[in-house]
């Protein structure tokens, strides 16, 4: 699988959302929370689009 790196500015108050969501421990990090957001996201945007 290729993977890509991907830089993106978050605002303070994403940053806090996230951080609040790791502490209840529904996400491991950054990078897991971000995956799991862009591939909902996409199954979403997807089926707008393909439909």
């Amino acid at each position: 699988m290729t993977k890509k790196v991907v830089y993106t500015r978050l605002d303070d108050d994403t940053i806090k959302r996230i951080d609040k969501l790791i502490e209840m421990k529904k996400f491991d990090s950054y990078s897991s929370f971000i995956r799991r957001a862009t591939n909902e996201y996409l199954d979403s945007f997807e089926q707008k689009i393909l439909a």
